[in-house]
């Protein structure tokens, strides 16, 4: 299994996928589970990105058979660094942090959780909208999946505070933190549709939504992958 896996991440074409795995016994559920365990096991986001579509390659193939799996693939364009972003306050901070996840030089886990900020989040859907761009797919799914896994780390809520003589009195307002899925998406949405402009314009739009972003109000999780948003 390890050698059919070496295979395919060398593999760009979907005709190179598909003589990379004649005669293996790649759609089974067996080397599904596998695929699914080297995803987490990978240290470059990159090559998790990579096995992810690979996977969903498979099971397009298993599902609809050759022709239309070979019609879903896309080959993705290499990248040896992170796109340009605008000199804005935190953002140069925030894009070390975002290249060194993806590269594997820390985790989520060893990153200090007022570092995943608004400007962390602003930066990563700055940079996958770039990505897109350029299409580099196996980037744009990795970058989806480190936003995902960094939206689940637990922020801590503020506790109400009590007062009045015995600890009574009118209870100050606990601001918990809103859907991540949901808040600021119209904001997020006009990012991604000036971002398609003028490079000048693009980071416009990035200034503007850091520079109004507040505390709590974290971006929104773009759903799907790059398979998903074509140009």
């Amino acid at each position: 299994m390890t050698l059919a896996v070496e295979n395919l991440l060398t593999s760009e074409r979907a005709d190179q996928i598909m003589e990379s795995i004649k005669g293996l016994d790649v759609l089974s559920p067996e080397f599904d589970a596998f695929l699914a365990a080297q995803i987490k096991l990978a240290t470059l986001y990159p090559t998790r990105g990579k096995l992810k579509r690979l996977r969903d390659f498979l099971a397009e193939l298993r599902a609809k058979g050759e022709t239309q799996a070979a019609a879903s693939w896309q080959v993705s364009r290499s990248m040896l660094r992170m796109p340009p972003i605008p000199p804005l306050d935190g953002a140069g901070r925030a894009q070390s942090l975002l290249w060194a996840l993806l590269q594997g030089s820390t985790t989520i886990a060893e990153t200090p959780v007022e570092q995943l900020d608004n400007m962390f989040f602003a930066v990563l859907n700055f940079s996958r909208e770039q990505v897109i761009r350029n299409k580099s797919w196996d980037w744009a799914v990795a970058l989806d999946m480190l936003e995902a896994e960094a939206r689940t780390v637990p922020r801590p809520v503020p506790v109400q505070k009590k007062a009045g003589l015995f600890g009574g009195g009118k209870p100050q307002p606990v601001c918990n933190q809103p859907d991540r899925r949901t808040a600021d998406r119209g904001d997020h949405s006009a990012v991604a549709r000036r971002g398609r402009k003028r490079t000048s314009r693009r980071y416009s739009n990035l200034a503007r939504i850091c520079a109004n972003a507040e505390p709590g109000n974290q971006l929104p999780l773009s759903g799907g992958t790059a398979q998903t948003r074509r140009r």
